[in-house]
């Protein structure tokens, strides 16, 4: 019997109280099964238009719903609506594969090249003053091989521990560069104001406690390359950040490294979505609870390699410190904190055994069954299990985390979405819709302004505007 798919979206229109449904009818392929309903559900929320009125945003809560179906092969997957990207979940819910996966087959990272090897203006700084140059990272690197001695992709494991050990290159290429003897990039630092520099100070302080930046040293020294720094406010807060600019100037060290090699492996929540699905279609509507899992500083705790600590000089008060630490300025650091929280995350799912773990950068983060709660002595709680694992497995590899940045709930906030694993929704909140909004609203004026900045022909149509 000839039977169709149906394709359901719900488009809100500024200009209307209620919502429009399109309904779009496809008919079944030959040996094609029916869209029936199939449970557990995911629903994909989210709007354009905010509304103070509960009945209106509840009308504008859905632009896409896929809320009792899962699309069918019937319906062909180059279809889906452009803007929910990956968040449509084929009938198979086959996960995608994952940050600890990507480590069995992904390439070790690099040591210094062989250029830099024989680098003896670089080299005669670092062996006379040992003293500025150094391997800090609270990483536990013998328990951290000793985890791995069972994984697939021994090239990898060892080129990571030989960089916790050593220190890493960030896949930089320098054969051939004719830069001078020292290139001072600090010389376009510039402070906006007495807090600013207050603030510059205050870090400088603290990771020269921490043991990653050196104690300060007047005269730049052959082979060094300074880095600008700058101060900006972080969003959505009133706090501030220091921003280390590893491409400004000439000779920058991001400069040497290609944009194709800082490229990462990121899960989203295409993988998470797929794993609720799963553990729907085998445990039913069971309460669920989501948690999320950060690690302190993340980047920090890597080590460089001293040849490349010698490329990012920081300059505060006139007095210059070596930063010895993976920086977020650099183009290759999230790939190289990246391939190492992978392992770790390989080393929670393959030995310690916590399922359907996943990482965006430096959050971890998963679902847990409400009921299963255990007793996190170090934070003097309960938390969910796999939650309390996780972070049992941190401490013992040596892996900084604080108590405020480890959350569980349902719903949670992950990657900027709000995921009810219990509803089966993923939503944007009103206040990142707020924002959303307010940036698209902008983009023109900022648009308009920098065209006129470099254009006599004033836009048709913004006349009187």
């Amino acid at each position: 019997m000839a039977q169709s798919t149906r394709h359901l979206h719900h488009l809100q229109t500024p200009e209307r109280n209620k919502p429009l449904t399109v309904v779009e009818a496809l008919p079944a392929k030959d040996g094609m099964t029916v869209d029936a309903p199939i449970q557990p559900r995911l629903a994909i929320t989210s709007t354009f238009v905010p509304n103070a009125q509960t009945e209106a945003m509840s009308q504008a809560n859905a632009i896409l719903t896929l809320k009792n179906k899962v699309l069918s092969p019937a319906l062909r997957w180059e279809r889906r609506p452009r803007f929910v990207r990956d968040y449509v979940w084929p009938v198979d819910v086959s996960s995608p594969l994952s940050t600890a996966l990507m480590t069995e087959t992904a390439p070790p990272v690099p040591r210094p090249p062989q250029n830099e090897l024989f680098n003896q203006l670089a080299l005669s700084t670092i062996q006379s003053h040992p003293h500025l140059f150094k391997i800090t990272t609270p990483i536990n690197i013998n328990r951290f091989g000793s985890l791995l001695t069972s994984h697939p992709n021994r090239p990898l494991v060892d080129s990571v521990c030989t960089g916790l050990e050593f220190g890493f290159w960030p896949w930089a290429t320098t054969n051939g560069s004719d830069g001078p003897e020292i290139v001072n990039n600090a010389v376009l630092q510039k402070i906006r104001n007495l807090d600013h520099l207050a603030f510059m100070r205050h870090q400088r302080d603290e990771e020269i406690l921490l043991g990653r930046f050196s104690t300060p040293f007047q005269d730049l020294l052959p082979g060094m390359t300074t880095i600008p720094l700058w101060v900006v406010p972080k969003p959505h807060s009133d706090k501030l950040r220091l921003v280390v600019d590893q491409s400004a100037g000439e000779y920058s060290p991001n400069s040497f490294i290609s944009p194709s090699d800082a490229s990462v492996h990121l899960d989203t929540l295409h993988a998470l979505g797929a794993a609720l699905i799963r553990v729907r279609k085998q445990h039913g509507d069971v309460p669920l609870v989501l948690f999320k899992t950060d690690v302190s500083q993340a980047y920090r705790r890597l080590p460089m390699h001293p040849l490349w600590q010698i490329r990012q000089i920081v300059t505060i008060d006139d007095m210059n410190h070596v930063d010895r630490n993976n920086n977020f300025g650099n183009r290759g650091a999230g790939r190289l904190w990246v391939t190492f929280f992978g392992l770790v995350l390989w080393i929670a799912g393959f030995v310690v055994f916590i399922h359907d773990l996943f990482a965006y950068v430096d959050d971890a983060f998963s679902y847990e069954f409400a009921d299963r709660m255990t007793f996190y002595g170090p934070y003097n709680k309960y938390m969910p299990t796999k939650q309390s694992r996780l972070l049992t497995l941190f401490d013992d590899l040596g892996i900084p985390h604080e108590e405020q940045k480890q959350v569980f709930g349902s719903p949670l906030t992950i990657i900027g979405f709000d995921v009810n694993p219990n509803s089966m929704t993923i939503t944007m909140s009103p206040e990142a819709r707020n924002d959303l909004i307010g940036t698209i609203r902008d983009f023109p004026t900022h648009h308009v302004a920098n065209h006129l900045k470099t254009s006599s022909i004033l836009p048709v149509g913004l006349i009187g505007h």
